[in-house]
């Protein structure tokens, strides 16, 4: 499919280490919770409920972040980090949401502008996603929250998911 492929590194931080996406290879690199220095270019990094469990975790300076808005810990030890920070979840407060969800479509809505990976100003706008199944939201959200801040959310148009 390719979307992933201009993302750079992808990280998801939680309870059972950390899973690593660097460049536009296939290659994957799975972590224990013993590696606690990140060396990825600009990496899109995704907390998770757990990630509180890394509190020596070092991450580059242009790292950015997806945590959900409605977990008080991530967010916490987000703030720690003083990283961009890009919140998610169906709360009207939350920055990254979804206006519309059902079994064949979700429609996704950044709703404040958010700097992307390559530092241009994204304004708010809404795309939308195209489903052959259902998805837990918070799976949706991540997934366009990684689109959106590595300015690959226009290549889904016509991709159903």
């Amino acid at each position: 499919m390719g979307l992933l492929k201009n993302c750079g590194g992808i990280i998801s931080v939680g309870k059972n280490g950390l899973f690593i996406q660097d460049g536009p290879s296939p290659a994957v690199l799975f972590c224990t919770a013993q590696r606690d220095q990140i060396q990825v270019r600009a990496p899109i990094v995704i907390l998770s409920p757990e990630a509180g469990s890394f509190p020596s975790l070092i991450l580059p300076d242009n790292s950015i972040l997806l945590v959900d808005g409605q977990d008080r810990l991530a967010a916490a030890f987000a703030a720690t980090l003083g990283l961009q920070v890009l919140d998610y979840g169906l709360s009207s407060r939350a920055t990254l949401t979804l206006s519309s969800l059902s079994s064949e479509a979700a429609a996704v809505c950044l709703q404040r502008p958010v700097k992307s990976r390559k530092g241009n100003l994204l304004d708010p706008f809404e795309f939308p996603l195209h489903l052959k199944r259902s998805y837990p939201p918070d799976s949706l959200l991540r997934f366009a929250g990684i689109l959106i801040l590595s300015e690959n959310w226009r290549s889904t148009e016509n991709i159903i998911f």
